[in-house]
């Protein structure tokens, strides 16, 4: 069989072979291993973006707790009065003000009076909503700049306690 090949053939072929499989080798190695490195990359990413989003949320439940919290020793304490919705709007417009804590806060009574500090999502501005007996049925909005002193009045709207 070799004897009707030409010399050349016969030295090319085993040659050829041989860097066949070497690359052959090498390319199914760098694979696998390209492979490993993306599968390690990809669990150390998935782990580090899971630690992030589970230290956001615990961060963001202890604030809300630490308000509550709070606000809590306030009322037990004595030094915080709930029927006291100017106090209680002023403390609320407090907390808001530092956007770090909280956006919102909000107190309601079985009375149906209600006072709530927020930031708007819109603009920015920090609004107060409130009902109390004095201005039953309506519920009021303002706008506040700086806490009780400047507030402007945004509007008057008729508060129904199951639609609303």
């Amino acid at each position: 069989m070799f004897n009707k090949l030409p010399l050349k053939a016969v030295l090319i072929v085993p040659f050829i072979l041989q860097i066949v499989t070497t690359v052959g080798l090498i390319g199914y190695f760098s694979f696998t291993n390209a492979q490993k490195t993306v599968n390690t990359l990809a669990d150390q990413l998935t782990k580090e973006i899971s630690t992030r989003i589970r230290q956001h949320v615990l961060d963001y439940l202890d604030k809300s707790s630490q308000v509550l919290r709070i606000t809590n020793n306030a009322i037990t304490s004595g030094n915080f009065n709930v029927y006291d919705f100017k106090a209680m709007q002023l403390y609320f417009w407090q907390i808001i003000k530092q956007q770090e804590w909280e956006t919102e806060l909000f107190f309601g009574n079985e009375q149906g009076e209600f006072v709530n500090v927020e930031i708007n999502p819109e603009n920015g501005d920090i609004v107060l909503r409130i009902r109390t007996t004095a201005t039953q049925p309506l519920r009021k909005i303002y706008q506040l700049d700086e806490g009780e002193e400047n507030k402007k009045l945004l509007k008057t709207i008729l508060y129904d306690q199951l639609i609303s």
